[in-house]
């Protein structure tokens, strides 16, 4: 190791050529010595260990490359430089009940008056306001009428919205060929 070499590795913390450590089980992809002589290789690339794991590199041929250095390359996956995929969409989540549309809410509020009637929401409210007037009964069997009423309540607009329209997904071209060109243009 030279001085700048060594000053590299120790000081910058910086791991020699990612390139031949990914390669170096099969010799016959490493680039040949660098002169004659049979000299090893002097053409690399530092990098920070966090950039240690490449997922491709290699060389230029000693001839297309400029001057009497070899032209090195590392594709360094996009998640390790960036931290994390940017290009993530996040899509607010379905809803099933599309409100600017006459048709679906005359058929929510249908299925929500059916399924009500069908829990006999509207009869517990009515005995809940007869006791509630007459104040026959303690704090607790309030809070308990209350809680079956809003349970019922809750469950009935559920119940319509999930069977008040089926979602339309889908239709969109996707290939991962073309969302990873997209990704390596984009960056």
């Amino acid at each position: 190791m030279g001085q700048l070499q060594s000053q590299l590795v120790y000081d910058c913390q910086l791991v020699v050529d990612p390139i031949r450590s990914i390669y170096q089980k099969d010799t016959s992809i490493l680039p040949p010595p660098t002169s004659l002589t049979g000299s090893d290789p002097i053409d690399a690339i530092f990098v920070s260990p966090q950039l240690q794991d490449i997922v491709r590199g290699g060389w230029i041929q000693v001839e297309k490359s400029i001057g009497d250095h070899r032209t090195l390359f590392v594709d360094i996956p996009i998640e390790t430089i960036l931290g994390e995929d940017p290009f993530v969409i996040h899509r607010n989540t379905a809803r099933r009940l599309i409100c600017d549309q006459p048709k679906v809410v005359e058929r929510y509020n249908k299925l929500l008056n059916r399924q009500l009637h069908n829990q006999h929401t509207f009869k517990n409210f009515e005995a809940f306001e007869k006791a509630y007037q007459s104040g026959a009964l303690n704090t607790t069997s309030y809070i308990t009428m209350l809680n079956k009423i809003d349970n019922s309540i809750t469950n009935s607009i559920l119940h319509a919205e999930k069977r008040c329209r089926k979602l339309k997904a889908g239709a969109v071209p996707y290939s991962p060929e073309l969302n990873f060109t997209g990704k390596e243009i984009n960056v």
